[in-house]
């Protein structure tokens, strides 16, 4: 949403959905703690931080409770995760490379560092047989992180960057809706394909994987891909799912009267970007060909 957005428009949803009786916040301390409150609003006393402007999360009880608002919320998804015991030492030795993915975030792209500033306020670990984290809406602002010993810190990053998008819709849908019928959502007919996965899924989670990645590819023409990306599969793989789930989510709400003017209006921006993004990689191919072509009359390698 950063990128098919822009900084102004998600500091701008932000501030609407934390304004308090209307009041807007004038300051970023006032925009800061509003934003707390309403996120405890959404989901409880264990959103908030225990300290003011700390990111990590290594108290126990309150990893424990956090980590259980995601298990709640596997249970009736069409993705269920198992979870592990977690030694105390393997959060710090994970979320110590989170910090340093934050810090080369803030590097390459301020912008985009900033919004992450503003919107994540938790970060936790906790280990898991089959995933690498996640977010959930019940819990704005709040990652969950299961990362493996095998990604790279391009993987970290392009992580961080796939969470803080989740947040980003979540915030957009409580601020515009994007559903006039949540309830058809789940119904196996209305299943796209995802754009990560791969699978057919409900429409709202084929949607979150659409434009989440998009936000990936649009940070890897920024800011360069791991040669041998783990977290997220290679570019031009993830080109053709995005356009893939496109069509699939198309052929859904043509079909079926089910999303809000919104819902539209990011869908077309995340199909424009993804032309765009088409067409730079084409013509970063025809480049390198052209590069790796011998010169008129040299002789062609045996």
């Amino acid at each position: 949403m950063f990128y098919l957005q822009g900084e102004t428009e998600c500091v701008r949803t932000l501030a609407v959905l934390a304004s308090r009786e209307g009041r807007v916040a004038s300051t970023a301390s006032e925009l800061h703690d509003a934003y707390i409150d309403f996120v405890v609003g959404i989901g409880g006393e264990e959103l908030r931080p225990s300290v003011r402007g700390e990111k990590f999360c290594f108290d126990g009880s309150r990893v424990e409770r956090l980590i259980a608002k995601h298990q709640r919320e596997a249970a009736p998804n069409d993705l269920p995760v198992t979870f592990r015991q977690t030694p105390v030492s393997a959060g710090e030795e994970v979320l110590a490379k989170i910090r340093v993915a934050m810090d080369r975030l803030a590097q390459v792209d301020p912008g985009l560092y900033r919004i992450f500033d503003l919107v994540i306020h938790t970060v936790f670990y906790h280990r898991s047989q089959n995933s690498g984290g996640g977010s959930i809406s019940s819990a704005p602002g709040v990652i969950w992180c299961a990362a493996k010993r095998t990604w790279s810190k391009i993987d970290l990053e392009e992580f961080l960057v796939h969470e803080l998008t989740h947040n980003l819709l979540f915030l957009d849908e409580r601020r515009y809706e994007h559903y006039r019928d949540p309830e058809a959502l789940m119904a196996p007919e209305n299943f796209p394909v995802s754009a990560v996965l791969g699978i057919p899924r409900p429409l709202d989670r084929a949607f979150h994987s659409l434009v989440v990645a998009t936000e990936v590819l649009c940070f890897r023409l920024r800011n360069g891909v791991s040669d041998t990306p783990v977290v997220h599969p290679t570019t031009p793989v993830l080109l053709e799912s995005c356009f893939r789930t496109a069509r699939s989510i198309r052929e859904v709400i043509e079909r079926v009267d089910i999303v809000k003017p919104r819902f539209l209006d990011v869908m077309d921006l995340a199909e424009v970007r993804l032309r765009d993004l088409r067409a730079a990689q084409g013509a970063e191919r025809r480049r390198t060909e052209t590069a790796a072509a011998p010169a008129p009359g040299e002789a062609l390698p045996v």
